[in-house]
Formats: C-alpha cells, sequence, structure tokens
C-alpha cells in the first residue's frame, strides 16, 4: 500500500482518537491542522535556509 499524506492524516486522526476518545471528525479536524502548521513550518524553515545560505554566498563574495 501506498503511503501519502492522507494515510498519515487519517493514522494520526485515529491515533488522537485513542487517545481522547473524541469523535472522529473532531479528531480528523485537528490532524488536518496538525498537517498544515507541519507544512508551513517546513516551508518556512526551507526559506530561511536558503535567505542565509544566500546571506552566506553573499558575504563571502563581497568580501575582498
Amino acid at each position: 500500500m501506498k503511503i501519502t499524506f492522507r494515510t498519515k492524516v487519517f493514522k494520526r486522526a485515529y491515533e488522537i482518537m485513542k487517545n481522547t476518545s473524541k469523535a472522529f471528525a473532531a479528531c480528523l479536524s485537528k490532524a488536518w491542522a496538525i498537517y498544515r502548521l507541519n507544512k508551513t513550518i517546513s516551508l518556512f524553515n526551507l526559506k530561511l535556509n536558503f535567505q542565509r545560505s544566500f546571506h552566506n554566498y553573499l558575504t563571502i563574495n563581497t568580501i575582498p
């Protein structure tokens, strides 16, 4: 079986449901919120790493 991001979200929702004993729909909503948060954080880290490396590139190449 191919593991996709949807599979991970549903597994996380099931784990939340198992630990909190809330309705699956509410847990699925929380799991999607966690997925979006992780995606935003990873994109932010990628942008931040690019800015750092570009800044380092500029400082290294502009020093005489």
